[in-house]
């Protein structure tokens, strides 16, 4: 089994209309946890109104397979895929699925792990991507497994 990391971004389809942003991400993420489990998928994604930037750790072919879904959800605009490497440990073990909203604290570490002064993920690589999701979701983390299973839920 190959071990791969995905990061790539997308422009945000979702209309803050129907039904709220964090209602339709909170409905992606509880969707995504049991498919990720499942599929011994981790990662973290963020988001705003323009963007979604998501690293995805798993096995390659669940990776590709859970790509192409994502690829023909209507939610998510053009994807650019910034970074597919073979990896050795994952960064996300403890989360199937973790995600994080912009917010006020956002901008500092945007400062501090892309060097740029707004996110705009067109702007940035995937490695300091990933940096910035693995910041973000530890600062403001949406749990889709409590902190409570972690012993249960860590995946190798």
């Amino acid at each position: 089994m190959a071990l791969v990391r995905l990061v790539y971004y997308a422009e945000n389809r979702i209309s803050p209309q129907a039904g709220g942003m964090a209602e339709q991400v909170a409905d992606i993420l509880a969707s995504a946890a049991g498919t990720h489990r499942s599929a011994a998928i981790t990662g973290g994604m963020i988001y705003d109104t323009c963007w979604f930037g998501q690293v995805l750790e798993g096995d390659e072919a669940a990776i590709a397979a859970l790509y192409n879904e994502i690829a023909e959800d209507p939610r998510h605009g053009e994807i650019v895929v910034l970074e597919h490497v073979y990896i050795t440990s994952r960064r996300f073990t403890f989360w199937w699925m973790a995600s994080a909203a912009w917010g006020s604290h956002s901008a500092e570490l945007l400062q501090t792990h892309c060097q740029i002064d707004r996110f705009d993920p067109r702007r940035t690589s995937g490695a300091a991507l990933t940096d910035l999701v693995a910041a973000l979701v530890h600062h403001q983390t949406h749990y889709t497994v409590p902190p409570s299973e972690f012993a249960e839920a860590a995946v190798g």
